[in-house]
């Protein structure tokens, strides 16, 4: 069967299951089947070639279908056996706990926003964990429609389902379209993506966040002096930086690198030259004030490495499965009394644990160790992340060799994230879930590494 014959089943097929719930269940439901047929439109408005605009078309209905019925799926499952988490007199239907509690987070602003309860009334928990956007983007939509947990997920699905839609584009722009179809289809269905799509957390948003991000700040390269592309760069960023504000900033500076490598030599020379001046007059200021610039930058050297151990540890005692990086004698010591001098600690046992870092961080949980039911259910993917994992070394090395200088933006965030979540990670679940801001890259490159391998050996036509 064709892939327009495919795509002319599937659209009315998913036209019907959206319009049908939309019309059932609530006004939540015909607002996000508003969105997911705008997001259509979109898809048919943006490309010309129509074998094309059938493939991603197709591609999108499948992925959006798929989680869209497992969402309900989980949900009215969930009804039907009594399955709840409770938090303060509220009962949340979710896959997880964390979710739940973020749902009723955006429930008690919605009744907050609508005069029934008073700041006194809201739990005091809530205030510890209304550090992120999310649970406002839950209260403005429990406050339109009414408090209904499956109605928020729905968010989920919708931006899960376009992220790799920026996968697609983003690949097609900066290695080949054949590789940005492999692209398409893996990170539409890589098992991760599908889960996050179907709860509340904030991982879709922020994948979602990241690839629009980069999507957008390709478009500026292409065109510098438009201000709207500029203005929505910074806005995607900064709603980023709301949902989860460490991932953020790592994800801006590795911008910032992989800009340097696509900028003009004359004008990267300019630039070092400048970075060269600032830290000069920096050492000249440390002189002037009597202080020694070395061990002035000794001290900050110190003082980051004591955050990043301080943050380790905390995730290390953080609740479920955890794993250390560092010698066994700092995990006996007291959490807030963290100093490399104290302890002793030398580079070379800092170089150790990042290399511990980045064992856990790229490729746990272990098939060889498997404790607990999550890390079985997971052993599928895990396999499935190793064999990706070597066609994305193979796809960084092609990339790499044929000079293709906008993938060094996407290879940037891959080495900057991957060594910052090394040195702090210390839960697996929490691990497994930093990765995935960065599978996107690894998707990238893997499907690159596919299509290059395959092209080698064969000739073949899509």
């Amino acid at each position: 069967m064709k892939v327009k014959e495919k795509s002319s089943i599937i659209l009315p097929l998913a036209i019907g299951v959206l319009v049908g719930e939309a019309v059932t269940v609530s006004g939540a439901f015909l607002f996000i089947t508003a969105v997911a047929l705008l997001c259509i439109y979109i898809i048919r408005r943006s490309f010309d070639d129509p074998a094309e605009r059938s493939f991603v078309l197709g591609v999108f209905l499948a992925g959006l279908l798929l989680r869209f019925i497992l969402c309900a799926a989980f949900y009215f499952i969930f009804e039907i056996k009594g399955r709840f988490y409770h938090y303060y007199g509220y009962a949340g239907n979710c896959l997880f706990g964390d979710s739940a509690f973020a749902s009723i987070n955006g429930l008690w602003l919605a009744q907050f926003w609508k005069g029934l309860l008073s700041p006194f009334d809201i739990h005091p928990t809530f205030f510890e964990y209304i550090n992120t956007i999310s649970p406002f983007i839950y209260g403005v939509f429990y406050y339109i429609f009414g408090y209904k947990d499956l109605s928020a997920k729905l968010i989920d699905v919708i931006l899960g389902s376009a992220t790799p839609l920026f996968v697609y584009l983003i690949t097609k722009d900066i290695l080949s379209k054949r590789s940005a179809k492999i692209a398409f289809i893996l990170t539409m269905f890589f098992p991760s993506f599908v889960l996050w799509s179907i709860t509340n957390l904030k991982d879709a948003k922020q994948i979602f966040l990241i690839m629009a991000s980069l999507f957008l700040l390709l478009k500026i390269i292409e065109k510098p002096a438009s201000l709207f592309r500029a203005a929505a760069f910074f806005t995607v960023t900064a709603a980023l930086y709301l949902i989860r504000a460490e991932i953020a900033t790592i994800f801006f500076i590795s911008l910032l690198v992989g800009l340097y490598f696509n900028i003009p030599m004359t004008f990267r020379r300019k630039v070092m030259v400048i970075l060269c001046a600032a830290l000069l007059m920096t050492a000249v200021a440390a002189f002037g004030t009597g202080s020694d610039p070395v061990c002035l930058m000794g001290k900050k050297v110190h003082d980051i490495l004591d955050r990043l151990i301080g943050q380790q540890i905390g995730y290390y005692r953080s609740y479920g499965l955890n794993y250390r990086i560092y010698a066994d004698d700092l995990y006996v010591r007291k959490f807030h009394d963290m100093r490399i001098t104290d302890y002793n600690i030398t580079f070379n046992e800092i170089f150790v644990a990042l290399f511990n870092g980045y064992r856990h961080f790229l490729f746990a949980p272990f098939p060889t160790r498997i404790i607990s039911f999550n890390q079985l259910v997971s052993l599928p993917q895990t396999i499935l992340w190793y064999v990706l994992f070597l066609f994305s070394v193979i796809g960084i090395r092609f990339a790499l060799v044929e000079k293709r200088h906008r993938a060094l933006i996407p290879l940037a965030f891959i080495i900057i994230m991957t060594s910052a979540a090394a040195l702090v990670s210390g839960n697996i679940g929490t691990a497994f879930r930093h990765r995935d801001a960065v599978t996107p890259f690894f998707l990238i490159f893997s499907a690159f590494g596919i299509d290059r391998i395959l092209d080698k050996y064969r000739k073949r036509t899509w």
